[in-house]
């Protein structure tokens, strides 16, 4: 019996030893396995934002590019147009597409100016005529002369142009 009553008179004192070390175990598990985690679902989500972004932003970028040459008075005008269109959204963005090798659209957001081409095609030429289908798409032209699609998009020419 007397065993039984040292345990009980030293009880209260392990419960508190334990509870000051539990309370530091949980400290070190969070730095050790919490941290990293949060860390990288925080840099997933980022990532993911990011991505979203540039998809929006290049498809964005061929309907206003289609939507300029169907509604131009001619196919040079149109080209013309386009042209002028990529060149003024590639100098105003600050924050521009970036695209590599051929994971678009899971590029990246990045700073700088890089190099926007397009490509139309016409279902029967000349493009500008009334019912005619037009389909554009936007590439990004990167430094090791790779040619990468960001986007495309297709409409059709209103029936009632002159």
């Amino acid at each position: 019996m007397r065993a039984n009553s040292v345990t009980r008179e030293l009880e209260p004192i392990l419960k508190r030893a334990s509870a000051k070390h539990d309370q530091g175990s949980a400290t070190v598990e969070f730095l050790i396995l919490g941290l990293p985690l949060l860390v990288a679902s925080l840099l997933f989500f980022v990532t993911m934002h990011q991505n979203g972004l540039s998809q929006s932003q290049g498809r964005a970028l061929a309907r206003e590019a289609l939507h300029t040459f169907v509604n131009s008075a001619n196919d040079l005008d149109g080209y013309l147009r386009v042209g002028q269109l990529i060149d003024r959204y590639e100098s105003e963005k600050k924050i521009s597409l970036e695209v590599k090798d051929s994971e678009f659209p899971d590029g990246k957001l990045a700073a700088g100016r890089p190099m926007i081409s397009f490509t139309i095609q016409c279902q029967r030429y000349p493009c500008i005529s009334p019912s005619n289908q037009v389909s554009i798409e936007i590439f990004y032209n990167s430094t090791d002369g790779k040619r990468i699609e960001i986007a495309r998009a297709r409409s059709s020419v209103s029936r009632w142009i002159p």
